[in-house]
């Protein structure tokens, strides 16, 4: 009997025991395994004050759950069809059972939101509800969507650009929502060197476009930034970051592949002018005759009636290495309204017969030249700083020039080699000695400079007289180009006068 006690006294502890371990089992079973589907949230996007899509998500329990509620912490993140309960109407799940839910987002600001989604429920009856599962959920009202072409963009370095010539961008504005139009639409840009023209209205439609046209117009060289901001009272603002840098040009025999896609030389020097005329009406009188350049054609002077005809530098031995001076006086009847002298140069002769061959400018988007107005300088003499520059496509025929066929023409702003950084149509690239000597030496003020003319700036007429229908940029880079003339022009250069003295230097030529 007393053994029977004892094993029935160990048996008691033993059960007492074995109960406390399963008292801190079952206690430490307080979360079921859970899951969500999809197991993540996409980002909403949606128009200040107008719901989202909304996003369908199947919460499942492998364990009996009970006071089951689906709660946003953020009450522009609601929850709606919902068979997963609330806080006011919990629910009970089986294990193994599943219930849904919707979630749709309302911005209330442009700014940007987030929140958690959860699944609270208890393990048992008498429990209390805790959190079983949860998703993170964020939203934001960026609806205005900028693209390049097709491509979204941020950012937006501009190609270096000639001081004086411009680059252009066009930025279209998309509205991403599909069932709300954006209001309250401005578009503006901030930055020096940088503009924009949009055809964007106060309000675009849902999935409707508009585009700002951007151009960056440096005016010297350097580095610019600026950004294009496209605002809208029911979303984020878009925003592109622009950058530019404004370059200097060099001289044409110095550059490659700068400008455009391709470098077409025209006239390089020593040019020599031919003592006598060679049958091109105009070119035939003492005001006239053909240099012919080493690397180029040749080139035709011509006058009207009251100018005269002083030197050029070939005639008179004067040996200047790459680049010819035409020097002519005005006479007694000089008129500013009707008067002018200078010369064209020629493009290079394919063969002794002198068959031109047009100098391709298909790929090219400027045109780099070096001049001057090289006499020694007076009250009136060396006072043109304004020459008149025309680029053309001309057989050699016809009079000469008042009726010269299809041409482009542009007025370049001579500067002096001491504020050779001010800008003309472009800027000028002369820095201390020039061509070996100081700029001190020079025979005139306004010395020998490079330029660079953007083909943009040039002004395109039927001929000289600006009479009949005008050509295009465009026609003249698909025909090439035969001619380039430079010339004084007296209604352009007011401190011109009687008896005024003035040279035409020009240098080399090329497209680029």
């Amino acid at each position: 009997m007393r053994i029977l006690s004892a094993h029935l006294a160990g048996l008691r502890r033993l059960f007492t025991i074995a109960a406390g371990l399963t008292a801190i089992a079952v206690t430490g079973v307080a979360q079921a395994t859970v899951t969500f589907t999809p197991t993540a949230l996409a980002a909403f996007t949606s128009p200040v004050g107008t719901a989202s899509a909304a996003q369908t998500v199947t919460f499942k329990t492998t364990t009996a759950l009970y006071k089951v509620s689906a709660v946003s912490s953020l009450a522009a993140y609601a929850i709606s069809a919902n068979t997963c309960g609330t806080a006011a109407a919990t629910v009970t799940l089986a294990a193994n059972a599943t219930c849904s839910f919707t979630v749709t987002y309302t911005a209330t600001a442009t700014a940007a939101t987030s929140a958690t989604i959860t699944v609270n429920g208890a393990t048992t009856t008498t429990g209390t509800a805790t959190a079983q599962g949860s998703l993170a959920a964020s939203g934001n009202s960026n609806l205005v969507s900028l693209l390049n072409g097709t491509a979204a963009i941020t950012t937006y370095a501009f190609p270096s650009t000639p001081a004086g010539s411009t680059a252009t961008l066009a930025v279209t504005v998309k509205n991403l929502s599909t069932t709300t139009a954006l209001s309250g639409v401005t578009v503006a840009i901030s930055g020096t060197g940088f503009t924009q023209a949009a055809t964007c209205a106060a309000s675009l439609a849902a999935s409707g476009t508009c585009v700002s046209n951007i151009t960056f117009a440096p005016s010297a060289a350097g580095s610019y930034t600026g950004t294009l901001t496209v605002s809208a009272t029911n979303s984020a603002a878009g925003t592109v970051a622009l950058t530019g840098t404004g370059s200097t040009p060099v001289p044409a025999w110095e550059t490659t592949n700068t400008l455009g896609t391709g470098t077409a030389m025209f006239m390089a020097g020593p040019p020599m002018r031919y003592a006598t005329t060679t049958g091109v009406a105009g070119c035939n009188s003492a005001t006239g005759g053909y240099v012919h350049t080493t690397q180029g054609g040749d080139i035709c002077a011509f006058a009207s009636a009251n100018y005269t005809f002083s030197y050029d530098s070939s005639q008179t031995g004067t040996a200047y290495d790459d680049y010819y001076i035409y020097q002519a006086s005005a006479g007694a009847a000089y008129n500013k309204t009707t008067d002018y002298f200078g010369y064209s140069v020629l493009a290079p002769y394919a063969n002794g017969n002198k068959a031109i061959v047009p100098v391709g400018i298909a790929n090219s988007a400027a045109m780099l030249i070096r001049l001057g107005n090289q006499v020694t300088p007076t009250a009136t003499n060396g006072t043109a700083n304004v020459f008149t520059v025309t680029i053309k496509n001309q057989a050699l025929n016809g009079t000469w020039p008042a009726t010269n066929s299809a041409a482009c023409t542009t007025d370049v702003v001579l500067l002096t080699p001491a504020t050779g950084t001010v800008n003309g149509p472009g800027a000028a690239s002369f820095t201390g000695a020039y061509l070996g000597q100081a700029s001190a030496t020079y025979v005139a003020g306004l010395g020998l400079l490079d330029y660079s003319v953007p083909l943009s700036a040039f002004t395109c007429l039927t001929n000289d007289s600006g009479t009949g229908a005008a050509t295009t940029i465009a026609a003249l880079k698909a025909t090439g180009v035969t001619q380039v003339a430079v010339k004084i022009v007296g209604s352009k250069n007011p401190k011109v006068v009687a008896t005024s003295v003035d040279a035409i230097s020009v240098g080399g030529i090329s497209f680029q």
